[in-house]
């Protein structure tokens, strides 16, 4: 649900998963002008980046300037949530590890556990592997370790697994293989369902988010208010999941995790100053999404400390322009002719601000008129967010 942002400071920022609900769209405003598409296409002006939901780590980092603390940050952006507590293990999706097995380097102390029975077989080291894989055989997992190139097979207790194999190291740090390179981590690494999946604590987890979230040289208090967002955001996401194989992913569909090779002191420092600090609504963890940057006004997200609201704070990524050609329209929706005009029908807001584009009309010189959302116009044209104007 959101797209890798370029941050100021050259970093990634993101923003959170899964649009929950936004508000309904206006209805006391009329349609605007229709906008015809000319030979050099449409010019779209604009403000923000992301959906605007909830935190904006833009304005999280105005606010630490201003010598604001995290907790006042966490109660401007998700207002009537109140504070509380978590020590939890998580389950991550390691997306990118898609070749339906799981393969780790070989280590001092590399133990493999079966899920099934809970028996942990410490693996030997006499073989000089160099490699250990689980793939799936007949419904059953197989264990393997690799010599020189070529895999052996290896019966843990003299039998192949029943269960769900589970690698873990003493050192609590295991080095996964994919994409052809070494990725380190922390906790255990599990083939569940043809998936790789990171189990660790939940603190643990998060060292591995923030700076992936957020730029590591940014003010302390915004980096805290981040960790304080993405832990509630993961706690939201483990309790909707608790009995699957994984409870959240590992990339801007959810919150991007990479995992102990992009830890950064000073973002370890701020989820160890927040440690276990969760919001919560009615007793259950929040929906903490946040955004690179609301555009200078949040938008609502379907709870009811997701407010759409002014946001003085934020001041990036203002007056952003793009052109949509007659190009690019024909190829979203090919057989309709010439592209001849855009409208936009709706937008969401109280009528005190412009609103995000809700809805948007695209007539061609055949076939029926195009009307899509705002958040479909947006990712197929790649827009910075959904709130813009239109300009031929």
């Amino acid at each position: 649900m959101r797209p890798l942002l370029a941050s100021a400071v050259g970093l990634l920022l993101t923003s959170s998963v899964v649009l929950a609900p936004g508000a309904q769209a206006r209805t006391t405003a009329p349609p605007e002008p229709v906008v015809p598409v000319t030979s050099a296409g449409v010019t779209i002006t604009g403000d923000g980046f992301g959906h605007g939901i909830g935190l904006s780590q833009y304005g999280a980092q105005a606010q630490a300037q201003a010598n604001r603390t995290a907790a006042t940050i966490i109660a401007f952006y998700y207002p009537g949530t109140a504070r509380s507590s978590l020590t939890a293990m998580v389950r991550v999706l390691i997306s990118r590890d898609s070749d339906h097995n799981t393969i780790v380097r070989a280590a001092p102390g590399l133990r493999l556990t079966n899920l099934a029975t809970g028996r942990a077989y410490l693996l030997p080291t006499a073989n000089n592997a160099n490699a250990w894989r689980l793939d799936v055989v007949a419904g059953k997992t197989r264990v393997s370790w690799r010599r020189a190139g070529v895999w052996h097979t290896y019966l843990p207790g003299g039998k192949v697994l029943s269960g769900v194999g589970e690698f873990r190291t003493k050192s609590g740090l295991i080095t996964l293989v994919y994409g052809g390179a070494d990725h380190v981590y922390r906790g255990g690494m599990r083939l569940a369902g043809g998936h790789t999946v990171n189990a660790l604590n939940l603190e643990n987890y998060l060292k591995g988010v923030i700076p992936s979230e957020m730029p590591a040289l940014w003010q302390s208090e915004a980096l805290r208010a981040q960790a304080v967002a993405a832990r509630t955001y993961a706690a939201f996401e483990r309790a909707a999941n608790l009995t699957s194989r994984y409870q959240i992913c590992d990339t801007s569909a959810c919150q991007v995790y990479n995992g102990y090779s992009a830890e950064q002191p000073s973002t370890n420092a701020a989820v160890a100053a927040t440690s276990g600090w969760i919001q919560t609504s009615g007793g259950a963890p929040a929906f903490t999404q946040f955004s690179a940057s609301n555009g200078g006004y949040s938008v609502a997200g379907g709870h009811p400390y997701l407010i759409a609201q002014a946001d003085p704070w934020d001041m990036a990524y203002r007056h952003w322009t793009k052109t949509v050609t007659p190009a690019a329209l024909q190829a979203a929706y090919p057989g309709q002719g010439a592209p001849v005009s855009l409208q936009i029908l709706a937008r969401d807001g109280n009528g005190e601000w412009g609103g995000r584009v809700t809805s948007i009309r695209i007539r061609f010189t055949t076939g029926q008129p195009q009307t899509i959302s705002g958040s479909l116009f947006r990712s197929q044209f790649g827009l910075r967010s959904s709130l813009f104007t239109l300009t031929p």
